[in-house]
This record gives structure tokens, sequence and C-alpha cells, in this order.
């Protein structure tokens, strides 16, 4: 998935409103004069200061093996 879909569906999955300041800082991530923060331009960390304080996982029970199935699975559905 390119950063522009995946930050739109952050925003649907997140529940966040399309005009909010999170939205607007996910879907225009790469621009810094619309993103006053240190991240502009870096969509992974970007994305980690918008889900970062919804997260209400301590600590993870996720392998990087188990993430990169998961990632191939996606990957493996959007090619059909």
């Amino acid at each position: 998935m390119k950063e522009h879909v995946l930050a739109k569906t952050y925003v649907e999955v997140l529940g966040l409103g399309k005009e909010s300041e999170d939205a607007n800082h996910l879907i225009q991530w790469r621009m810094p004069g619309k993103n006053k923060q240190k991240t502009a331009g870096d969509f992974a960390s970007v994305a980690y200061e918008v889900i970062a304080p919804r997260s209400a996982v301590i600590r993870g029970t996720r392998t990087v093996h188990d993430v990169n199935q998961q990632l191939d699975n996606l990957c493996t559905c959007n090619a059909r």
C-alpha cells in the first residue's frame, strides 16, 4: 500500500474526523509547511505519533515473524 492509502485507512480505522489535526497530519505527512512537527516527511514516525497515544498495549505479544506473515497475507489479498 502507498502511504496515502495507508493514511486514509488509519483515519477511517481510528475513527478520526476527516478534518481533525491528526487526520491532516497523517494525510499530509510530507508537507513541512502543514506539519510543524519534526517528523514531517517520515510517514512511519507520523503514523507512530498519531497511533501511539491511542494504543492500550503495554507490552506487545507479536514477533517480527508474525507481523511479516500478516503483511504477506495483506499483499496476497491485495493482489487478487
